[in-house]
């Protein structure tokens, strides 16, 4: 399971920062070892209050390497099923073709995702304040033993830093002058 911030919404913000109202998008690459692997899903939950929040807006499959078969496996551009800060992609059960490739960042062994959230105006978001998603993957390996992987990524909230200038013209007045500022 590898997880990253793939994108934001903003151009003024840097990197992994996210302004109030800005969308981020992750991507969750599902590296399918070769054999059998059953029972495959996915669950992404994004962080809450106190925490700072951020909200669903989307997710769907990106990608399916074509290694990878199965009954149960969702469509190019299926949704995952959401609730609240929980959504959860259902693999079912999967076959990767065996190949000589063990390179784990192999496309054909692949299933990716992507997952966009808004940061929301809420008191418990605070500029400075991280923010960790976490995907979690679980199935049953070729073995019939449970398991789970997990993977993070973070944003950090930013919020504008304000200024003001002002000025006097003249610079130097006398009582009862005018001054525009």
């Amino acid at each position: 399971l590898d997880k990253s911030v793939f994108d934001t919404s903003f151009d003024d913000t840097a990197d992994t920062d996210l302004a109030i109202g800005e969308e981020v998008t992750y991507e969750i690459a599902v590296i399918i070892p070769d054999g059998n692997t059953t029972a495959v899903t996915l669950t992404d939950i994004l962080p809450t209050a106190p925490d700072g929040v951020l909200q669903y807006v989307s997710s769907e499959v990106i990608s399916i390497g074509s290694d990878i078969t199965g009954a149960g496996l969702p469509a190019i551009g299926a949704a995952g099923v959401n609730a609240g800060a929980t959504t959860t992609f259902s693999f079912g059960d999967l076959v990767n073709a065996f190949d000589v490739n063990t390179d784990p960042d192999d496309a054909n062994d692949q299933i990716v995702v992507q997952l966009t959230a808004v940061l929301i105006d809420d008191p418990s978001s605070v500029s400075g304040d991280v923010l960790t998603n976490t995907s979690t993957l679980d199935y049953t390996d070729g073995n019939g033993n449970a398991a789970e992987t997990s993977d993070t990524a973070d944003v950090t909230v930013v919020e504008p830093s304000l200024d003001i200038d002002k000025t006097v013209a003249p610079t130097d007045a006398a009582a009862g002058d005018v001054v525009t500022y």
